[in-house]
């Protein structure tokens, strides 16, 4: 019995080999990961990971931690493409994800008005189960964020990354140019976050403040409330948490004659959780709005400092955030090099939706 036992236990290894030989499909290169260095680590850093290319039948998966540094860049094709885009750049591609290099200044789904977005591109080039192209939205960027933006072409993929989202199992990095020298090289910025009933659909610092004039918006019978906007509206505040990282202070140079530098700082975000316009609003909370931002940023659309009023951030940020006069200089800058906002999507993190191998993907910033 041992012996028969013995051997059917082979028979069921050999077996387990071939199947994920034959049926697990592999991209081109993955990624081994395995821990470095051990012990504790702060909400900023973590152990270094090293890396090793291997390929499908060596495939196995080692648990890494999230923040791993990349030193291996998917590369992919670029293609021309048939909505405004001057061309889709690949990051990875699969029978079960997508995973693209989303430019500034494109939309990155249609929307309700069905606009024409890397969405549209993504679906001609390579299609989903479903036939039909919002089952592949997995997650989405602002439309002058650029950055890494993964889609779904299998339902299962759509569940589990989806799943792997909400639990915050998928881990992003965010490349920023702000306003000003930061004093401080890391931190967290933790400010719940809310619709902006006076410029919907914008977001803003949820205040104790912020309540009352809802309830006096709408005791005002001028105001115009329908019940979309009131239930838009009425959501409670979430929790909006962001880790920051000094990478340089450096200086900007104006075009003007004078040798005026304009003080900015390049700092990485990760945002914990994934709020509209986390990153935005609480860049422009803290004193040091995103450069290129028109809606929260100077002369923006949304409610500036965040919702913040004038006084409140003198007293809070004293000397530390940056001035109006320089967020000014820096919007006339930029105005007559008619840049874009400087916020990328450098990093993401997560797990195939298939073979739940770790993977890593890399853009780097243009800017």
């Amino acid at each position: 019995w041992n012996r028969w036992h013995h051997d059917a236990l082979n028979f069921r290894m050999v077996g387990a080999i071939i199947g994920l030989l034959l049926f697990v499909p592999a991209p081109a290169k993955c990624i081994l990961l395995t821990t470095k260095s051990g012990g504790q680590r702060n909400k900023l850093t973590s152990p270094r990971m090293s890396f090793s290319m291997c390929s499908s039948s060596e495939r196995r998966l080692v648990h890494a931690d999230w923040s791993a540094t990349p030193v291996q860049k998917y590369s992919g094709r670029r293609n021309k493409t048939h909505h405004g885009t001057e061309n889709l750049n690949i990051v990875y591609a699969d029978e079960h994800m997508v995973v693209v290099n989303k430019p500034s200044g494109v939309r990155c789904v249609p929307g309700t008005r069905r606009n024409p977005s890397i969405l549209d591109d993504v679906f001609n080039l390579f299609g989903c189960e479903s036939g039909d192209m919002d089952k592949m939205v997995v997650h989405r960027l602002d439309m002058g964020t650029s950055g890494l933006v993964v889609f779904a072409r299998t339902n299962q993929s759509l569940r589990r990354l989806h799943d792997d989202f909400r639990d915050r199992k998928v881990r992003k990095k965010y490349l920023a140019l702000i306003c000003g020298h930061l004093i401080t090289n890391s931190g967290e910025i933790d400010l719940p976050l809310e619709r902006d009933h006076l410029r919907p659909p914008f977001m803003r610092v949820a205040t104790n403040d912020t309540w009352t004039q809802w309830n006096n918006y709408l005791l005002d019978e001028s105001s115009p409330v329908s019940d979309g906007f009131k239930k838009m509206i009425s959501t409670a505040p979430k929790v909006s948490l962001t880790y920051f990282e000094v990478l340089s202070r450096e200086w900007l140079s104006t075009t003007t004659k004078t040798t005026e530098r304009l003080p900015v700082t390049r700092v990485s975000l990760f945002p914990v959780t994934g709020r509209t316009h986390q990153l935005r609003v609480h860049c422009a909370a803290f004193g040091h709005p995103i450069i290129g931002d028109t809606i929260y940023g100077y002369l923006g659309d949304g409610s500036c400092n965040g919702g913040f009023g004038e006084q409140a951030m003198d007293q809070i940020y004293s000397s530390s955030r940056a001035s109006l006069d320089l967020q000014r200089n820096i919007f006339l800058a930029q105005q007559q090099k008619n840049q874009r906002l400087h916020l990328h999507a450098t990093e993401l993190n997560l797990w195939h939706p298939f073979t739940r191998a770790p993977m890593i993907f890399y853009a780097p910033p243009p800017f």
